[in-house]
């Protein structure tokens, strides 16, 4: 059971990070994937990528993994503290 609480715990740091993190790049200009991701519904794969800023290319396929998965290293770490 302590090993689920710890899963769930660990995921839901992960996503209000995913969260905050959106808000913060949305307010910058930068595409989340979510906004990504209609641009290749609209105009297909290749399209949207050429359409992309490299600022939001970089965030998407090097910031935005880096991100979650710190937080889900540390929120692992925090939890097998707080959790024994």
């Amino acid at each position: 059971m302590k090993r689920i609480l710890k899963i769930f715990l660990i995921g839901t740091f992960v996503l209000v990070a995913a969260l905050v993190v959106n808000i913060l790049v949305g307010i910058l200009g930068i595409s989340t994937w979510y906004d990504f991701i209609i641009n290749v519904e609209q105009n297909g794969f290749f399209s949207a990528i050429e359409k992309e800023a490299l600022p939001s290319i970089v965030f998407l396929i090097f910031i935005y993994p880096l991100i979650l998965g710190v937080v889900a290293v540390w929120s692992q770490k925090l939890m097998s503290r707080i959790i024994e």
